[in-house]
């Protein structure tokens, strides 16, 4: 049940934030080609991301923890290969100018659900407490927080410049976690461990999301939010 959720949540953000994407065409008053075409390209380079990442995974190709991790470098790097390739180019930028603020923010709480699927990964077994919110993993005030950062911000209780610094801190937030999951991997002794105490199963489907698709889309709307604000 535990790993129909992580799928069930995969298509579920990126179906919402493709709904957002949608809101911001409609703002932008683009044309029904337009639309078409951005909405079709995302969808179909989204499938693609997760069949190829998902097939590398049942290849067993992820589970080494030697360096540089393979999730990394096929997995990670190429997920912010397309955000920074999706903020450099000049046709978006109306889209972006167009997404709503308010929804960059409410969008981070769907890390409360993230933060609850890895707390149940570690009660399998499949890695340390250490990696969740009973251990050095504060990511889910990130999620926690959104709702309530959200709804001030609609109500003037909150400046720009405190959304700007929240935004921030939610990125340090992730910073860690994925210091802390590397780490694990590659230099346990930092942590006490003489070996990994990750399991390799952590880098099978549909654990791998969380490194490949949930932590970028999470950047990406940060930093969605951050050039709004700024």
């Amino acid at each position: 049940m535990l790993e129909v959720i992580y799928y069930i949540l995969l298509f579920a953000i990126l179906l919402i934030l493709g709904f957002g994407f949608n809101e911001a065409i409609s703002r932008a008053g683009l044309s029904k080609e337009r639309r078409g075409r951005f909405l079709g390209g995302y969808a179909g380079l989204m499938l693609l991301f997760i069949v190829s990442t998902g097939a590398l995974a049942l290849t067993d190709f992820y589970k080494s923890f030697s360096l540089p991790p393979r999730l990394v470098l096929l997995g990670v790097l190429p997920a912010f290969a397309i955000i920074i390739y999706y903020y450099a180019a000049p046709r978006f930028k109306d889209i972006t100018a167009a997404f709503p603020l308010l929804f960059t923010i409410y969008f981070q709480s769907f890390r409360i659900i993230v933060e609850l699927l890895i707390h149940g990964a570690y009660q399998k077994g499949l890695g340390p407490v250490i990696v969740t919110y009973e251990g050095r993993n504060f990511d889910i005030i990130a999620g926690l927080s959104a709702p309530l950062v959200g709804w001030m911000y609609a109500r003037g209780l909150l400046s720009k410049k405190l959304v700007l610094t929240w935004n921030l801190l939610c990125l340090m937030l992730l910073a860690n976690i994925v210091f802390i999951f590397i780490s694990l991997m590659v230099n346990p002794q930092f942590w006490g461990y003489e070996t990994p105490p990750v399991s390799m199963d952590f880098l099978t489907t549909p654990y791998v999301y969380i490194a490949a698709v949930y932590m970028p889309v999470a950047v990406f709307m940060h930093v969605m939010s951050i050039k709004k604000l700024l």
